[in-house]
Parts: structure tokens; C-alpha cells; sequence
């Protein structure tokens, strides 16, 4: 369910690029970890894109990316501690589940 949700949410961030011409910059690999750093040229601005991936079983695969610095892995982190302070979590589990919405809390 989580999974279909970031999925949802990923595909909906990146389709907000739209056809921007994507620029690599750099990537730094430590271990298992690595994270490619973009930029997106939209509409005369300039928009920063980073995916970080991790090896597994000998793929890389994207598990985040951070546009503008934020963080998609580290939103859904803070929108869901908040949501348990108020509510348990079998309501959020709930909300989730009534909702195809990226934005469900």
C-alpha cells in the first residue's frame, strides 16, 4: 500500500516537469549508496532534481529524490510522525487506504 502510494507520488512529481530539458551534474557513490544530481531547465528556470538509488542485487534502484532540497522519503516521514501524534495507527493506515491522493494526511 506505501509502495503504491510513493509510486503515485513520484510519477506525479516528475510529470510536473513536464518536457524540460534534464542537465546531469554529478553523482558520488558510497558503498551501496549513491545519488545523481540533475537539474530540470523549464520555463526559463532552473530546477534542481537528485535521485538517490541503492544497490541491489547488482541494480541500481531509486528509492528517493529531493527537488529543490526537499526530500520525498523525508516529507512523507514528517507528515506521518505528525498524523500518529494526533491519531493512532490503525487511522492512519486507514486514510491511506480510503485514499489514492498523494496527499492523504
Amino acid at each position: 500500500m506505501f509502495r503504491k502510494l510513493l509510486e503515485k507520488s513520484y510519477a506525479k512529481k516528475i510529470e510536473t516537469f513536464g518536457t524540460g530539458k534534464v542537465s546531469y551534474k554529478d553523482e558520488v557513490v558510497k558503498g551501496k549508496y549513491a545519488m545523481v544530481q540533475t537539474t530540470v531547465q523549464q520555463q526559463g528556470q532552473s530546477v534542481s532534481l537528485d535521485y538517490k538509488l541503492t544497490l541491489e542485487d547488482g541494480e541500481w534502484k531509486v528509492y528517493d529524490f529531493v527537488i529543490k532540497g526537499v526530500s520525498i522519503i523525508s516529507n512523507y516521514r514528517n507528515q506521518f510522525s505528525k498524523a500518529l501524534k494526533k491519531d493512532s495507527f490503525e487511522d492512519l493506515m486507514k486514510k491511506l487506504e480510503e485514499s489514492g491522493e498523494e496527499n492523504v494526511i
